[in-house]
């Protein structure tokens, strides 16, 4: 069974490449959960969704920040050993818990309408204005080239 969760994870031969003791339940929870290299680990999906989120920058609110952190933490204290003594599948279970958590602040911070912080502009778009009811000068430029391919 933990040769078919690697072969899942398209990480048979990077497993075998890493460990040469043979298939042994506690070198697949490491390599599954806790290999930085492995792109299909824990670990390695973590620090990407952390970095992806230093690079959008701030959020709104301390949630996403703390759950992060949560996420992270549980993750630091992990010790293959522990998994195992514990269950995989319920160690998955709790690690799946906090992702909802945060899950749920990235969702409240990026993708909840933030009523009154954006403005839009209610104008027909078939005949645009600027702000004293003349055309704009988009909608004047292109009204002329209409004109000038009519003629």
């Amino acid at each position: 069974q933990w040769g078919a969760l690697l072969k899942s994870l398209s990480g048979f031969e990077s497993y075998r490449r890493k460990y040469h003791s043979g298939i042994r339940p506690i070198d697949v929870v490491e390599f599954v959960l806790l290999d930085g290299d492995f792109p299909r680990s824990l670990r390695y999906c973590i620090d990407g969704l952390d970095r992806a989120l230093e690079r959008i920058g701030p959020v709104h609110g301390a949630a996403v920040t703390d759950r992060m952190h949560a996420l992270r933490e549980h993750l630091d204290r992990t010790s293959p050993r522990a998994v195992l003594d514990q269950g995989l599948h319920e160690y998955l279970d709790d690690f799946l818990a906090l992702l909802a958590d945060l899950t749920t602040a990235l969702q409240a911070d990026f993708f909840e309408a933030h009523i009154g912080e954006t403005q839009i502009n209610e104008a027909p778009l078939a005949n645009p204005t600027n702000n004293q009811g003349q055309p704009s000068t988009l909608a004047a430029g292109i009204a002329s080239q209409s004109d000038d391919h009519a003629r």
